[in-house]
């Protein structure tokens, strides 16, 4: 159960970084932009 539990934190928290990225990354896109 253990291992469960940590692999599905670790989806979470690799999920959230990518979100959090493409996020970032498309705020910054759009603010050089203009």
């Amino acid at each position: 159960p253990t291992t469960a539990v940590t692999m599905t934190a670790a989806t979470v928290t690799a999920a959230t970084v990518t979100a959090a990225t493409m996020t970032a990354a498309t705020m910054t896109a759009s603010t050089s932009k203009g």
